[in-house]
């Protein structure tokens, strides 16, 4: 059976789906439904943001890497106040993107436990 490209984008925007169970964690596998992860979020959405986050954490741990290595060789105050900031500050990391994405995560689980 070939896929289309146009079927793997309509299946992406399918609910994504875990086995899981209402009851308590002592069901049997055969008692487990099917509970949505992601209702509202389209895949290719959350793959692209995630996507994006990533990155950026990649970006930061090069550039820490590179900080790192450097600092056995400084000396010089301005320039070691300079990497600390820049170590904690993550410049690389948008704050306002991870909290977003982090909301809708959270949003997403609590329309999952709502709508089991």
């Amino acid at each position: 059976m070939k896929t289309e490209v146009a079927d793997l984008y309509d299946m992406s925007l399918l609910p994504i789906t875990i086995k899981g169970s209402r009851a308590d964690s002592s069901t049997s596998a055969s008692d487990q439904e099917e509970v949505a992860l992601f209702l509202i979020t389209p895949l290719p959405t959350l793959v692209a943001r995630l996507s994006l986050l990533v990155a950026s954490f990649v970006q930061e741990l090069e550039i820490k890497v590179g900080m790192a290595v450097e600092l056995t060789k400084i000396r010089d105050r301005t320039v070691l106040t300079a990497y600390l900031s820049a170590w904690t500050l993550q410049v690389f990391v948008d704050d306002d993107e991870l909290r977003s994405l982090t909301d809708m995560i959270d949003t997403e689980k609590i329309l999952a436990v709502t709508n089991t």
